[in-house]
């Protein structure tokens, strides 16, 4: 991806600590994921 001043980055999402806890609770019920919950991620940019 480029940023708006044409510098090149990567984009990680990585899950809040919520989030992290409820995916903990799905493997334990052995469900992938609850589509009835909002997961959410944080975005940090890696620059190349």
């Amino acid at each position: 991806m480029m940023d708006e001043e044409g510098e090149q980055f990567v984009t990680y999402f990585l899950p809040t600590k919520e989030t992290l806890d409820k995916r903990m609770l799905d493997s334990g019920d052995d469900k992938e994921f609850d589509p009835d919950y909002t997961y959410e991620y944080y975005s940090v940019r890696d620059y190349n």
